[in-house]
């Protein structure tokens, strides 16, 4: 076994995607994992090939290349951050000379942004289970490790480190050779050969361009999760969280939740090579090819987090939340996750927002996991409820609890019924706000319901549940309760 250890020193790494679509005017995307041939560059660049090495005779990276590509251990947990433009600074004289900043003209060209990764675990560990080196030849790589200062760019230091045995079993293990997840470049028989042709035509004063070097992929996934932190998903399904830069007004709740469902579906859709536009990712994120036997009613459910609850509440959208349904199979799991590290903004008529993918508990109150999951008895409704279906007089005790148990939620024992927002903060919305256009318009109610025993959240009830209509929050310690003028317009069902 062989197994290369890449500690970022900073935290984070700037690795540009290998397909480089900044080209074309595409979205700027960085590469995780780091890719095997990241690697093997950095190694090949610390010593040389051929008659350049110092201090090794080149012949363990020959052993690496023509191995199998390496399992990676990394964390799938990761923050990305799209930089701001730079500018080169030419070092020659020109018409136009911009004089605060010397040897740079007016015309100076535009560096193209990169993606700041920030890892959870700062680690990344590949290993070639089936490769053995004679002392020799890691006695070499050792060398070269020694001498690996970055792997991509300057700004992200890095330490390497070479051994017999992996040194961490606690991070998820990226298996080579799946259909879906993420491509990555690797070594392959003769990369080394490509990369020495490509340094002499440069060496000689001719151009030289990444993408004229031969590229071999492997997609990488997440088959199976099995560190500590990454237990086995729990039946309640799985939350993503987003927290804003901004706040957003309240009628926006149906545009926020609608942006993150485009946004989200695209980063996923770019992980995935095979099938047709817009049906590539997991179908429990866009309810289309619904397999036999699952159930086409627990689909993701995209909804806003507001200020609600408190006398002070203005019922401003501060963040958003995923919920993935329970069932879903590790590699979309996974998938889904990567892609939401990726979504970096909501962009829409009439909305734009910074987003920040939520690791723990720290930031805004409204935009905690806390604030929703529970566990509590007693829950409001933020957004109104969508009713499955009309009845004269509004719905009975039977119809709410018939809208839990379809959201997959017991039975609540209690509920109160309002055509108006029963607790301070929580916004009223037109119908426009509500409902889609051109869908069908179905009565909509604000609803205080209890059940007999805590239930963990987050709750979203409803027709309207997978696009964050009838999400309800927790009473916790916070809420101040409903006012006595909402108190007379509702009513106790039964």
């Amino acid at each position: 076994m062989l197994a290369i250890s890449v500690e970022l020193l900073h935290g984070t790494i700037r690795a540009g995607s290998p397909d480089d679509t900044v080209m074309a005017g595409g979205v700027p995307e960085g590469e995780w994992p780091p890719s095997p041939a990241r690697l093997f560059s950095a190694l090949v660049a610390a010593d040389g090939t051929r008659d350049r090495c110092r201090v090794t005779t080149g012949e363990e990276l020959r052993a690496i290349e023509r191995a199998a590509p390496p399992r990676i251990l990394a964390t799938d947990e990761l923050l990305d951050t799209i930089l701001n433009s730079r500018f080169v600074v030419r070092d020659a004289a020109a018409a136009g000379m911009v004089q605060n900043y010397p040897a740079r003209n007016a015309a100076a060209a535009e560096v193209r942004p990169g993606v700041k990764a920030s890892p959870r675990e700062p680690v990344v560990v590949y290993v070639w289970d089936e490769l053995e080196l004679s002392e020799q030849q890691l006695d070499a790589l050792r060398r070269r490790a020694a001498r690996v200062g970055y792997l991509g760019c300057a700004d992200s230091p890095v330490r390497v480190t070479v051994a017999t045995t992996s040194p961490r079993d606690d991070l998820p293990v990226w298996v080579p050779g799946a259909t879906a997840g993420v491509s990555l470049p690797v070594p392959y028989d003769g990369f080394l050969d490509a990369l020495d042709a490509a340094f002499d035509e440069w060496r000689s004063g001719r151009p030289m361009r990444r993408s004229w070097i031969p590229t071999q992929r492997a997609r990488y996934a997440l088959p199976a999760r099995n560190d500590r932190s990454h237990a086995e998903e729990p039946e309640s399904g799985t939350t993503l969280w987003f927290e804003f830069d901004r706040r957003v007004a309240a009628g926006r709740a149906l545009l926020v939740n609608e942006t993150l469902r485009s946004a989200l579906l695209e980063h996923t859709d770019r992980l995935y090579d095979d099938g047709p536009a817009g049906r590539r990712a997991p179908w429990q994120l866009h309810g289309h090819a619904v397999p036999d036997g699952a159930s086409p009613y627990q689909l993701a459910r995209f909804f806003s987090l507001a200020n609600v609850g408190h006398r002070h509440s203005d019922g401003a959208i501060h963040g958003a939340a995923v919920w993935l349904p329970p069932g879903m199979d590790p590699e979309s799991l996974a998938a889904v996750r990567h892609a939401a590290g990726r979504v970096s903004e909501l962009r829409a008529p009439g909305l734009h927002v910074s987003v920040s993918f939520r690791l723990g508990e720290g930031g805004k109150w409204s935009t905690r996991p806390s604030r929703w999951v529970g566990p509590a008895r007693s829950w409001f409704a933020v957004t109104p409820v969508v009713a499955e279906r009309g009845r004269r007089g509004g719905p009975t005790l039977a119809d709410v609890r018939a809208w839990f148990t379809h959201a997959g939620f017991p039975e609540p024992v209690r509920a109160k019924v309002s055509p108006v927002p029963t607790r301070a903060g929580v916004p009223r919305l037109r119908p426009s706000e509500v409902h889609r256009a051109g869908k069908d318009r179905h009565p909509f109610y604000w609803i205080e319901i209890e059940f007999d025993d805590p239930v963990t959240g987050p709750v979203c009830v409803g027709r309207s549940r997978s696009l964050g209509m009838g999400l309800l929050a927790p009473v916790l310690g916070r809420d101040d309760g409903a006012s006595p003028t909402v108190e007379e317009r509702s009513k106790e069902v039964s």
